[in-house]
């Protein structure tokens, strides 16, 4: 996860990878006391970030009973997925242009390679971290911050996760896509834009499969 901007993007980036990882379950209470006490820091950036997930549909504010996890429906889960599809396979067109220009972040993307190796098979956690930030950086590779703060609002990589979570889905289960990753890079590297796009089309289609074991 990238250095946050202020208390209040921590507090947002925190509070959502924990819904979308299954830290928060469903219908858990988002306790504003609680959150801010565990991050450490003051309860008014945390009632803040938690309104804005209210606003995501992340959150449910419930009358006399506070704001609690949202239970996800496939259906939500699968419009997410698809919106993804449609904001990656737009980003690797412009990330193909720029990848040449931006040697950084192309070592960045090569240096995550290696910890998808590290990934234990119930850590859903760590594998939701290091498969967002890949992606993640594959779209700032576009050069375009309206599509980076959509594809962020999505919640991008985290709903995959979640779907994972839910489907208690061991990483084994999932190597064949981290291995996906190397190919995305090497692809990048060579420019080939229309193959990249097919197999980022592949990679995030194959999401759509967990739903079958939920």
């Amino acid at each position: 996860m990238e250095q946050p901007t202020s208390l209040l993007e921590y507090a947002l980036a925190v509070i959502r990878e924990n819904i979308l990882t299954g830290k928060y379950e469903a219908g858990k209470k988002l306790s504003t006391q609680d959150i801010a006490e565990e991050l450490g820091i003051s309860r008014t950036p945390v009632n803040a970030a938690i309104n804005r997930l209210v606003a995501e549909g992340l959150a449910e504010a419930i009358p006399r009973r506070g704001t609690i996890v949202r239970q996800l429906s496939k259906k939500q889960i699968k419009d997410i997925i698809e919106v993804r599809m449609l904001l990656e396979t737009y980003a690797v067109k412009k990330a193909v242009e720029n990848v040449l220009k931006n040697p950084d972040k192309l070592k960045y993307m090569k240096d995550i390679l290696h910890k998808f190796d590290e990934i234990n098979d119930d850590d859903y956690r760590m594998a939701s971290s290091i498969e967002s930030d890949f992606h993640r950086a594959l779209v700032e590779l576009s050069d375009n911050e309206q599509l980076l703060r959509l594809y962020d609002t999505n919640w991008s990589v985290g709903s995959a996760f979640y779907l994972y979570t839910m489907a208690k889905m061991p990483s084994s289960k999932q190597r064949k896509l981290f291995d996906e990753h190397k190919t995305i890079v090497r692809l990048l590297e060579e420019e080939n834009k229309e193959e990249l796009e097919n197999v980022i089309k592949s990679h995030i289609s194959a999401v759509k499969d967990v739903l079958d074991y939920i």
